[in-house]
């Protein structure tokens, strides 16, 4: 047995390293360090990353053992790969026990952590550890055949289990999507909305939005609730049952365990969600309506701004801008669009699916011509145009590992690096737009601390300081969707201060409306004080009427969205 067991780990290690070999250019040298519990496998550029889980890994994973009561005998691969540039991680049990780990910068879908590579791989080990709850009889079985062999992991413990255990460690001391108030906005608007699903129905895909994310959203918030409810050791215990296939059915397992039928229990969870002090329907505050733009139904949409008095629009569902309700264009797998601040450009980034590692392609639509321009680089996260002295210049946040690195070109055929600064690791810039005058803006999650950031260039060659960054503290929210005013050519108002509008959580309240004026040496923040239903998305400034104080924005609707104009004068703002 022994002898199998150990050849059976020669393969296993011999597959992940063709596997990293597969993932690779020859040209690059792989590493390989060792703990007592883990391999860990990658290239030069994740060396930092890699010496970031070697000091973690081991207790990580000691205490999973110990909450979910399993012998820590592991000896585990975890291969780190820095050349796919949209940030994720694994864990499979196909054909052995294993973890990979995309050794990029989130986008601000994953800014819920202060340390995002360790609290994701935390999130793939409770993977690990939970789906390895299994009876002497399966660890052997295990040893001979492969991990693959676990009946609960097809059977009992869908993936609404697998990832409720997941999110819930990743957020339980006091970071992570639980404590995150974009995260919970959908749990609590489908309660609002009268769609909260039936926990079958989180189970597993779904073939309308949220798609693949209802395990992630449900499965999380109510693994929280029974553990607060029950206690951990009463969680291992059902993970047990689950993973040795007590019960054939996942509903069956819970009421073995628990002593009381999952339906019921779900009704219980569903009560404990507080929604009595948020506003059920946008449509009856006073200074907010409807915008007029054809919606669909079911479909989702973020707004990107205002050409003239027409408005910028990403139909998210089906990957397709609209000026007004002209179709411009479609872009697969379309991530995220801007419109440059002279409104000449439509920014976009999407996937590159046609490389063994995904990419991301950075492209640049010409709204007058039509013509395409397209930025060569896989690690391009986010761009911005701007004009200084009567000529355009590319703003770009590019990514190596966990770093980021903010660069100025030339806006020409081959986009010529002009200057470039390079960021702390675990300071993310996003959110990057610019105003008329030439300044950059962006949001810059440190650790966990968020600013927003006004970049002033610099090209005077006599000075070999080109940047200099204004970093203004927002306290303890989130914020997400910056956009800058920018005043129509027939009304410069000059003199007058920049001034920006957001998205925020606080303290897990629904995403609220927040404004900013930049002055010298200080900016005034306001954040509105409002809960309501839809929340407030993408939100820009309208220009329909420059002598109004008006804001456009999309409410989100569980599985649609709906866009809304309001009128920030009728709204009580703490300042």
């Amino acid at each position: 047995m022994k002898m199998k067991f150990k050849a059976k780990k020669i393969i296993s290690a011999f597959l992940v390293f063709s596997v990293c070999l597969a993932s690779l250019s020859a040209k690059e040298k792989i590493f390989h360090a060792e703990t007592k519990y883990f391999d860990i496998i990658f290239d030069e550029n994740s060396k930092a990353s890699a010496e970031e889980i070697h000091n973690c890994c081991d207790n990580f994973l000691e205490e999973l053992c110990n909450e979910y009561k399993v012998a820590p005998d592991f000896k585990i691969p975890v291969v780190l790969n820095s050349r796919r540039k949209n940030f994720n991680a694994y864990f499979t049990n196909y054909n052995f026990n294993h973890i990979v780990l995309f050794d990029t910068v989130p986008d601000e879908n994953f800014i819920e952590f202060s340390e995002t590579l360790k609290s994701t791989f935390l999130h793939e080990l409770t993977h690990l550890v939970s789906t390895n709850t299994k009876n002497k009889f399966w660890k052997t079985t295990g040893k001979i055949f492969g991990d693959i062999y676990n009946p609960g992991f097809y059977l009992t413990m869908p993936s609404f289990f697998k990832e409720g255990a997941t999110v819930t460690k990743e957020s339980e001391k006091g970071e992570g999507r639980l404590n995150d108030g974009f995260f919970l906005h959908s749990i609590k608007q489908a309660k609002l909305s009268k769609k909260f699903p039936g926990y079958t129905d989180s189970f597993g895909a779904r073939t309308i939005y949220p798609y693949g994310t209802s395990s992630y959203l449900f499965g999380s918030a109510f693994t929280q609730f029974i553990i607060e409810k029950y206690g951990m050791e009463k969680y291992a215990e059902f993970w047990f049952a689950g993973t040795n296939a007590k019960k054939l059915t996942p509903a069956s397992v819970f009421k073995k365990v628990y002593g009381i039928s999952m339906k019921k229990e779900w009704k219980n969870f569903y009560d404990s969600i507080d929604v009595s002090s948020i506003e059920k329907n946008p449509d009856e505050i006073f200074g907010i309506e409807k915008f007029g733009f054809k919606n669909k139904n079911l479909h989702r949409y973020s707004v990107l701004g205002f050409i003239k008095n027409e408005i910028a629009i990403l139909d998210e569902t089906t990957s397709e801008i609209f000026i007004g309700n002209k179709k411009i264009f479609r872009k697969q797998n379309l991530q995220k669009a801007k419109l440059s601040e002279n409104k000449k450009y439509i920014l976009t980034a999407s996937m590159d699916t046609n490389h063994f590692d995904v990419k991301l392609k950075t492209e640049i639509f010409n709204i007058e011509n039509k013509t395409w321009k397209k930025i060569n680089s896989g690690s391009t996260k986010e761009i911005a145009i701007f004009e200084k002295d009567g000529k355009e210049f590319l703003a770009a946040i590019k990514t190596i590992s966990q770093k980021c690195i903010l660069e100025i070109r030339n806006f020409d055929d081959d986009f010529s690096l002009v200057d470039s600064f390079e960021f702390s690791k675990n300071q993310i810039p996003y959110s990057l737009c610019a105003d008329e005058n030439g300044n950059l803006f962006f949001f810059l999650k440190n650790e966990f601390e968020f600013f927003l950031c006004k970049g002033k260039i610099n090209f005077d060659e006599s000075t070999q300081k080109k940047f200099h960054f204004q970093f203004f503290n927002l306290g303890k929210i989130i914020p997400r969707f910056l956009s800058i005013k920018n005043k129509n050519t027939e009304n410069q108002n000059v003199g007058n201060p920049t001034k920006a509008v957001f998205s925020f959580v606080e303290n897990k309240s629904f995403p609220r409306l927040a404004t900013a004026e930049f002055f010298d040496e200080k900016i005034e923040l306001c954040k509105l004080q409002k809960d309501f239903s839809g929340a407030v998305y993408s939100p820009v400034f309208s220009n329909e009427n420059e002598n109004k104080n008006e804001i456009v924005y999309t409410g989100k609707f569980y599985d649609e969205s709906r866009i809304y104009k309001l009128d920030l004068s009728s709204f009580e703002k703490e300042i």
